[in-house]
């Protein structure tokens, strides 16, 4: 889960440095603004027919309850498994 947090923040931090550096636009526009243009092109190779990289994005979503993950790395103990 860490990992995953972790991948968020590096393609975070890359995306503002380049609206930062090229596009110019305020961080929070600019960021929304490329997440926007990666999640169309994730689409468009879902339509050229390389579904693989959604099916499993959409596979990590089913399969994370993100309620369970949080109490687990802040050491909560899950009341549900008593």
């Amino acid at each position: 889960m860490l990992d995953l947090v972790a991948a968020f923040i590096g393609l975070t931090t890359l995306l503002t440095y380049l609206n930062y550096r090229f596009i110019r636009l305020p961080p929070a526009i600019g960021v929304m603004a490329t997440a926007l243009l990666l999640s169309l092109a994730l689409h468009g190779l879902t339509a050229l027919g390389y579904p693989l990289l959604e099916q499993e994005m959409q596979q990590l979503i089913r399969d994370t309850n993100i309620l369970t993950e949080l109490n687990r790395e802040l050491g909560i103990e899950d009341p549900a498994a008593n």
